[in-house]
């Protein structure tokens, strides 16, 4: 790859624009990734509190989930965390014969309740999931500068010992 580097643009605070921008390209990648990375795992915890508690497994799974990089390109850095499969909740497995809903989403989008083919009623949307990570983005994003505060002082440094 010519340039592994990524673009990143931070708004608002010219001195953590300037810190960032002083590091090697390189460098700028692996501490926005760091910072990234530790909010994802930061974002699970909300979320899993606000997951419906019909069992409590989807909770405990979500919690527990392996924070994963979803995309990475020159535009974007994409954590998060897989949703649990339909084992791991204790769904059977799909068949076209025994159609069944996969719990995190129905509650996440709303289901219709049916009983046979007779329609009972609509099941609201909770939004666990996106009304979660819309409140508390904001919270994260102050995270990720004061994270990006203390990485870069430590990539400087090892920065400079790298190259001498």
């Amino acid at each position: 790859m010519a340039n592994d580097a990524i673009n990143v643009h931070l708004v608002g605070d010219k001195q953590l624009r300037y810190m960032f921008a002083r590091l090697p390209d390189v460098m700028q990648n692996k501490v926005a990734r760091k910072a990234i990375r530790k909010a994802a795992h930061q974002m699970k915890k909300p979320v899993a509190v606000a997951a419906p508690k019909k069992t409590g497994r989807l909770s405990e799974l979500i919690a527990k989930a392996k924070v994963r990089s979803r995309a990475r390109t020159r535009k974007f850095i994409r954590y998060g965390w897989m949703m649990p499969t339909r084992e791991e909740l204790g769904i059977p497995a799909y068949t076209p014969e025994k159609p069944g809903g996969y719990y995190p989403t129905a509650q996440e989008y709303g289901f219709r309740l049916m009983r046979g083919d007779t329609f009972i009623k609509m099941v609201p949307p909770k939004r666990y999931i996106r009304g979660t990570v819309d409140r508390v983005t904001p919270m994260h994003m102050r995270l990720i500068a004061i994270d990006l505060r203390k990485i870069i002082p430590e990539a400087r440094k090892l920065a400079k010992t790298k190259v001498a």
